[in-house]
């Protein structure tokens, strides 16, 4: 095997791991995943699967070491802080391996109160200590990569691979359920939100902004349910006296895309209690870009820069306001999200992460 990628995440769940996958296959004559997940179902690559589970994580380790030791991989490619262990381990028995890192998230600063959070707590001292050894690091947008250099204490800038994808799988109005298309036969105003019911995403701040506003708006929320949230949710519902705010539950990639292109405005909204909140790099702004709906965002320094920067939405601590405002001015945010995409070349972007890639492997 010329190179390994290891993740303990469900490659199929992610674009960005998708697309990490399909570059390391492109660069690679021949490639091993290992991983407790199966592969996407187009994969080129070998995969060894470790078992599943939290507690089956130091399996997985040293299943991947055993890969390592059997195969001598001229590079690996590992992805997330459950792997950062393994740098120390690679560095120390087989210090010509170049090692690939890839940060999608930012969990530093974090208080371990769990023994979930515990276990991250052990993975992040590896990744702080061993994170300069690496040959490569990829960070998710360049607020986290300045924020990593310093904190890592890096000798360069993290190379930004970004999570700015558009959702692959076509819409096929057949597949879309009545119910779904049933919520545009009226000339409303119309808000989608995919973060589902959840505390950490907002769901009621979004909620009570759009109960604020008159019955020509309407927020279509879809995604999974935290079941506390939930009831909040419901209890809302029974005392608000709208009809304008409705939750679809999970839908398909398929549907969600055509939720997004039917829609007039989305919402992204992210919380400031961590880094990895406040610097979010959210695909799913990118999502919504890509089928040339506008956005409406909190205001995380990353998405108030894209807003900022291409006109493409509204970034604003008052939702409301922010509806009011893209509506008011629709043709303006509408242009400029047409012109963003229109400029977005998908291959340069493509071919720049493979030149990374081939660079630092020679």
């Amino acid at each position: 095997m010329e190179s390994i990628l290891i993740t303990y995440k469900n490659i199929s769940r992610s674009m960005r791991n998708i697309e990490l996958l399909e570059a390391v296959e492109d660069v690679s004559g021949s490639n091993l995943v290992i991983s407790p997940w199966d592969l996407p179902g187009d994969s080129k690559s070998t995969l060894l699967k470790s078992k599943q589970g939290y507690f089956k994580y130091f399996s997985f380790i040293l299943t991947a070491m055993s890969a390592i030791r059997k195969y001598k991989p001229r590079w690996v490619v590992l992805n997330n802080n459950q792997t950062a262990i393994l740098i120390k381990c690679i560095k120390r028995f087989f210090p010509n391996i170049i090692i690939i890192y890839d940060s999608a998230e930012l969990y530093i600063n974090v208080k371990a109160k769990s023994l979930k959070e515990k276990l991250s707590f052990f993975m992040r001292y590896y990744e702080k200590k061993y994170l300069k050894h690496v040959d490569l690091v990829f960070a998710a947008n360049l607020e986290r990569a300045k924020i990593m250099q310093d904190y890592f204490s890096l000798n360069k800038l993290p190379y930004v691979f970004d999570n700015i994808h558009p959702i692959k799988d076509a819409i096929v109005p057949e597949h879309v359920s009545d119910n779904i298309k049933d919520q545009f036969r009226t000339d409303k105003f119309t808000i989608i939100y995919s973060g589902g019911i959840s505390k950490q995403r907002q769901t009621m701040s979004i909620v009570k902004a759009v109960s604020q506003l008159d019955d020509s708006y309407k927020l279509i929320i879809v995604g999974s349910i935290e079941n506390r949230e939930y009831d909040r949710f419901h209890e809302f519902m029974k005392s608000y006296q709208g009809s304008n705010i409705v939750y679809l539950g999970f839908v398909s990639l398929s549907e969600l895309r055509y939720l997004y292109s039917m829609s007039d405005v989305s919402i992204s909204v992210y919380g400031m209690d961590t880094l990895n909140n406040k610097y979010c790099a959210s695909g799913k702004v990118y999502e919504s870009l890509f089928e040339l709906t506008p956005i409406v965002t909190s205001e995380n320094p990353p998405l108030q820069n894209l807003c900022k920067k291409f006109g493409v939405g509204v970034s604003s601590s008052d939702i409301s306001a922010a509806l009011q405002q893209v509506r008011s001015d629709y043709s303006f945010y509408k242009s400029n999200t047409i012109k963003f995409v229109s400029n977005f070349s998908k291959k340069a972007r493509y071919d720049d992460l493979i030149n990374q890639i081939s660079d630092t492997i020679g």
